[in-house]
């Protein structure tokens, strides 16, 4: 079993409100933007939306966006496989 590490860098939108953008959740969790577009089209993640209209992603989403680019990329399944097996994760 490999274990992996994986460091976060908060953005501050606001005083009271951090999270990560599109593309540092992207960064961080080791994918491209077009596979976090397809993650949110399957609504594999769900982040919430700033006043401004973009996304934000807490830590616990950019976690679940790297458990879903491993199993993309190291088991090879495709996001059907990928719904069920974290359905079955958050259960």
């Amino acid at each position: 079993m490999t274990e992996y590490s994986l460091r976060y860098t908060l953005v501050r939108y606001e005083e009271t409100r951090t999270g990560y953008s599109a593309q540092e959740a992207a960064a961080q969790a080791g994918m491209t933007l077009e596979e976090l577009q397809q993650c949110l089209e399957e609504g594999l993640v769900t982040p919430r939306r700033h006043n401004n209209g973009h996304l934000v992603f807490t830590e616990a989403e950019v976690d679940r966006l790297w458990r879903i680019h491993r199993l993309l990329s190291e088991v090879e399944l495709d996001l059907n496989a990928i719904e069920v097996v974290m359905h079955l994760r958050d259960q």
